[in-house]
């Protein structure tokens, strides 16, 4: 819910569950909410170091943490962007990297990659140089960085595109 230029969380009911205090907050994943303070959000901009928040509105700067259901800072803001969390890891960018975190802020892969994407049937989407391929959670590299372009896995297939075709892979 917003509140001035704040957001907070309500519940089913309406009630303001998590008064707003933050210049923007995602949706609960994982029973985490990414949450941004120092951030502002202008009807449109085109640059480095933005978070798209709609098709009209995008958020610059501040920084990314998360808080849980009870509004409790758990991972203190310090990132420069934030995805949600999923099966207890999320991804965050310090910099021109991505990193993995789990849900007590330890980095479980360091930064490395230039684009991610959440996870889905174990695997995230992952690219270097425009390049994109598919790790574990443990930041093992599934499959290898040499696709144009690449969608989730689902029932054991994803899509990928190579010289503008699209086509499906598996894991192996």
């Amino acid at each position: 819910v917003k509140r001035g230029d704040k957001w907070g969380f309500i519940d089913t009911t309406g009630h303001v569950v998590i008064e707003p205090a933050w210049d923007w907050a995602e949706g609960f994943s994982g029973g985490l909410a990414a949450v941004n303070r120092g951030g502002a959000v202008v009807d449109s901009w085109q640059g480095e170091g933005v978070s798209i928040l709609d098709g009209n509105q995008t958020l610059i700067g501040g920084t990314w943490g998360f808080i849980d259901r009870a509004g409790r800072i758990v991972i203190e803001p310090q990132w420069d962007e934030a995805q949600r969390f999923s099966g207890g890891l999320g991804w965050v960018r310090g910099g021109d990297k991505w990193s993995l975190i789990d849900t007590t802020g330890r980095i479980v892969i360091n930064p490395q990659w230039d684009d991610v994407r959440e996870f889905s049937a174990g695997l995230a989407w992952v690219a270097t140089r425009g390049r994109w391929g598919f790790v574990d959670a443990t930041g093992s590299l599934v499959v290898g960085l040499q696709w144009d372009g690449v969608r989730s896995f689902s029932s054991g297939l994803a899509w990928v595109a190579t010289r503008g075709r699209w086509g499906f892979i598996d894991t192996t």
